[in-house]
């Protein structure tokens, strides 16, 4: 089955629809997922996907691979359309802030401090009952809880 890809023009491609055929099992995430999710407003120049097991990337793929543990890996996949209308696998915004929370250094402190303010404070879509089911599997729950706590109730 051939899918078609929808651009804007002909000099437009759609290159997270791309990744994420061309990449076998390959779910946006961290600062690509934030993006996507409005939880950061920095566009990627290289998209952040991860996947289950270790994968060839075709050369010329603009792609950072992080490899996840198998019991974490299809927690809190959705899609989500590109900016060209194409779904494509991305984590949804709640595996999101428990994945920079436990991989904390790995993300810009920046990026990681906004993209929790959003989440908490201005999203209207945030699921908590989702996010702490999420937070026990990354084991990252106290932290979650304490975060949400100062953020969502103005404990600050």
């Amino acid at each position: 089955m051939v899918e078609e890809v929808i651009c804007q023009s002909d000099m437009d491609i759609d290159e997270m629809f791309e990744i994420n055929q061309k990449i076998e099992g390959a779910v946006f995430s961290m600062n690509t997922a934030l993006w996507m999710h409005r939880l950061s407003d920095r566009t990627p120049i290289i998209f952040d996907v991860t996947t289950m097991q270790p994968v060839l990337v075709p050369s010329g793929v603009k792609v950072e691979i992080s490899i996840l543990e198998p019991e974490l890996y299809g927690m809190g996949i959705e899609e989500k359309p590109t900016i060209f209308g194409n779904m494509v696998r991305v984590y949804s915004q709640e595996a999101c802030i428990c994945r920079i929370i436990r991989d904390k250094e790995l993300i810009d402190r920046d990026i990681y401090v906004n993209a929790i303010k959003r989440y908490a404070k201005w999203n209207r879509a945030k699921n908590i009952p989702e996010l702490r089911v999420l937070a026990d599997a990354y084991a990252v729950r106290e932290k979650v809880d304490d975060y949400m706590e100062i953020l969502v109730n103005g404990e600050v």
